[in-house]
């Protein structure tokens, strides 16, 4: 494809942070373009393993670059938003890139449409760049917004004076692209399909793949407080549009049968036997949980937590403790209940003194069981 000769000005965002392996691969995606009219500014988090040595490499092609601690994902964007100069931005991962032409194919729809949002395909592919899944979204039927995603943030462009004046959601930590696409869904502004093939590659395994049931909570909080802001009513049809995905609907058969499902978990597999001792890592929502349901048996139940401001609390009658008390735990079982931490709890567990006897199950152990085995059957 030639180079089309646009003035569209299009300012290209990456955040990043410790993507070393992955960010080599995004810069040339964006400096090699087709289309040149491209202003490039990466957001750097104050990685340590080598990522500015990247950045300082291709530092000729990239118009503006900062390394400096941030306070999450939203933040990172927002700071490229308010730097940007060009008529559209869009936002690519440090970890995902663009065909060579996709720039080119935005620059020229936007100049004969004027659009609000230009969105495309999107590949997903493993760590290694295999295309496992192309999604296609010529026919998007925006009025299922209320699912979740209805277009991909990696390959949506908008226009810059739009993002200025909305912004990100810094309270999220994962689902604040979905509600800034579903208010400007809502608040009615233009969105085009560019078409032509694949815009961007998605790797996948990234922060929405690994934590995905803090995704689902976000997703259901701001799914709520914007139909209150705009005064959408929660009819039949967008329940049923809401429940019509598969995830939401395991989710939600989780929570909503969580007696039935960790009882049969914690009889069968974890051998609960009267009086045994059982430690619950985190107070959070998931320790709630499982505290509840263990208070029905005769299991003797601790709860432990990571927060010093947490310890010494009552939570369901139970004095939180310090994660100190593992040290001198001679029988029983842990079951960590956190989702986000759940890696680092358990490593902080295998680096204490504790009897090798004691069964520690991690939330991904009996979460995907859960899953697996109780709501598919497998």
């Amino acid at each position: 494809m030639a180079e089309t000769k646009f003035v569209v000005k299009i300012s290209i965002v990456t955040v990043s942070f410790n993507s070393a392996k992955t960010i080599e691969q995004t810069i040339k995606s964006v400096i090699n373009q087709s289309y040149k009219n491209i202003e490039y500014i990466i957001i750097d988090g104050g990685s340590t393993d080598g990522t500015l040595d990247v950045i300082k490499k291709y530092e000729p092609y990239i118009s503006y670059w900062v390394s400096e601690p941030d306070k999450g994902i939203y933040d990172a964007m927002n700071k490229g938003i308010k730097v940007a100069t060009g008529d559209l931005i869009g936002f690519i991962n440090s970890d995902d890139w663009y065909e060579t032409t996709t720039l080119a194919r935005y620059a020229k729809v936007f100049s004969c449409t004027n659009a609000d949002v230009i969105y495309g395909d999107l590949a997903i592919t493993d760590n290694n760049g295999k295309i496992q899944q192309i999604l296609k979204y010529k026919d998007v039927d925006f009025t299922h917004i209320y699912t979740g995603m209805v277009i991909p943030h990696p390959t949506t462009l908008v226009k810059s004076n739009i993002l200025k004046e909305k912004m990100f959601n810094t309270h999220n930590k994962m689902v604040s692209d979905y509600e800034l696409i579903m208010s400007l869904i809502l608040e009615g502004y233009s969105f085009q399909y560019i078409g032509e093939g694949i815009a961007s590659y998605f790797r996948d395994g990234g922060v929405s793949t690994s934590q995905k049931w803090l995704g689902y909570r976000e997703y259901r909080k701001v799914l709520k407080s914007t139909l209150k802001k705009y005064c959408v009513k929660l009819n039949d049809d967008i329940r049923k549009q809401v429940h019509n995905k598969r995830i939401f609907k395991i989710v939600d058969y989780i929570i909503e049968k969580k007696s039935v499902i960790l009882s049969q978990v914690l009889n069968s597999d974890f051998y609960i036997k009267k009086n045994k001792r059982i430690v619950v890592f985190g107070a959070g929502e998931i320790g709630e949980k499982v505290v509840s349901m263990l208070k029905k048996s005769n299991c003797e139940v601790l709860v432990v937590d990571n927060s010093t401001k947490r310890q010494g609390e009552d939570f369901f009658g139970i004095t939180i403790q310090s994660p100190n008390i593992l040290n001198s735990l001679t029988y029983g079982m842990v079951l960590i209940a956190n989702y986000m931490y759940s890696g680092e709890i358990l490593s902080q567990i295998n680096s204490m003194e504790i009897d090798n006897k004691i069964d520690v199950f991690s939330f991904t152990d009996w979460g995907r069981y859960i899953i697996s085995k109780v709501v598919f059957g497998k």
